[in-house]
């Protein structure tokens, strides 16, 4: 199983020999992301029946929303560290494609966000003192 897991870079992918040379099959030269992988582990450990209570896991893993939703979505407890520099909102979203107001320029096709993000350290800074013992560090 230890191959499966193995991190190759994308530039290890491009250079088949190299890959060749350090034993790695032909198979298993394929690029994911550590996100990726992450969840394929957590896939893995569910399929063997290990036991376990909750996910913890760095800010890398904390800053990519795709990964904490797949979390959410599969029903996991979990507790992601974030940077403090992070943004997130505390409320719905709402995407929408934003109206195209003139006859003139691009039509607008992508969604956009219609509430504010926030910053952690912000929201930090205006909670109460006894508020997290676990925030000390973004301020």
């Amino acid at each position: 199983m230890i191959d499966e897991q193995l991190y190759l870079p994308v530039k290890w992918i491009n250079a088949p020999a190299r890959c060749q040379s350090a034993g790695i099959p032909a198979d298993k030269q394929i690029f994911k992301t550590k996100p990726e992988q992450a969840l394929e582990m957590v896939c893995h450990a569910k399929a063997r029946g290990i036991r376990y209570q909750w996910i913890n896991c760095d800010g890398f893993y904390g800053e990519d929303p795709a990964f904490l939703r797949c979390l959410n979505d599969r029903g996991e407890t979990f507790m992601a560290d974030v940077y403090k520099d992070q943004r997130f909102y505390l409320e719905d979203l709402k995407p929408a494609v934003p109206m195209h107001k003139s006859s003139r320029g691009k039509v607008p096709c992508q969604l956009q966000a219609w509430s504010l993000p926030l910053r952690v350290d912000e929201l930090v800074k205006h909670q109460p003192p006894d508020w997290g013992i676990f925030c000390q560090n973004a301020t």
